[in-house]
């Protein structure tokens, strides 16, 4: 099967800027938009923090994702679940950290 992707992001009616920020994997079928949280502190570091983390930690672990991608291994969608949701958690705590060495960003 062939897959396309596009993305577009839209400031809106009421804000000044876009935070939005896109991850996408077309080896793993991994799409990702974080959503920078128009109007708070920094929201556009923070959701390409969220991008830039979530994508070094899910390379770090491509090997169990490629297996589990291919259909070649009976690796649970759990441990995927479970994966994501490490890759994530470790995103925000980079994030807090950011924020809580720098005051602007919180």
């Amino acid at each position: 099967m062939k897959v396309s992707h596009a993305a577009q992001s839209d400031v809106g009616l009421t804000r000044q800027g876009n935070e939005d920020a896109y991850l996408i994997n077309q080896g793993l079928g991994l799409y990702v938009v974080a959503d920078g949280m128009g109007g708070a502190a920094a929201g556009e570091i923070a959701s390409r923090t969220l991008c830039e983390e979530l994508d070094r930690y899910l390379r770090k672990e491509s090997d169990r994702l490629h297996v589990f991608s291919s259909g070649a291994s009976n690796v649970a969608s759990s441990t995927i679940c479970q994966l994501l949701a490490e890759g994530i958690r470790q995103a925000g705590l980079t994030i807090h950290r950011m924020a809580e060495a720098n005051q602007e960003l919180a």
